[in-house]
């Protein structure tokens, strides 16, 4: 892990010992990262948080991506809670994909269509979507128990 930089939907939260966060507007640089995700890529994104409704532990998104773009969903999650991820998409449109970002900018998941994991930290998740050949309108469940 880079302990000097946390991905966060297209900035560079630098966070320097000693010194308050500042937000850095640079394009995501895989190279300085060491993340390797086509989907993390992207040079713009839609983001939207994800509520459940009450009394649930999940939710299902219905939505589209544009070819090139991103759609970023942002949830809050605990540590040691289990989060799983699925979504379908028409693999005639080229099929979607998504990568899991941690709270500490930390890839947990990339290029996947399922993810399920005890979390490993306390606070928003980025469930990142892209289109694996071109646009692509697909379903997207998530749940935290």
């Amino acid at each position: 892990m880079n302990r000097g930089l946390s991905l966060f939907a297209g900035l560079f939260l630098a966070i320097v010992p000693k010194v308050q966060a500042a937000e850095l507007p640079t394009v995501y640089q895989p190279e300085k990262s060491g993340v390797k995700s086509d989907i993390l890529m992207a040079q713009t994104a839609r983001v939207r948080r994800v509520q459940f409704a009450r009394g649930s532990n999940s939710a299902t998104i219905r939505d589209s991506v544009i070819r090139g773009e991103r759609n970023v969903y942002i949830l809050g999650a605990r540590a040691r809670q289990t989060m799983r991820v699925n979504i379908s998409s028409s693999q005639a449109q080229g099929g979607a994909l998504f990568d899991v970002v941690s709270p500490d900018g930390v890839v947990l998941e990339t290029g996947a269509t399922t993810f399920e994991q005890e979390l490993p930290a306390s606070g928003n998740y980025r469930i990142v979507v892209g289109g694996s050949r071109g646009n692509a309108s697909f379903s997207l469940n998530v749940s935290i128990k």
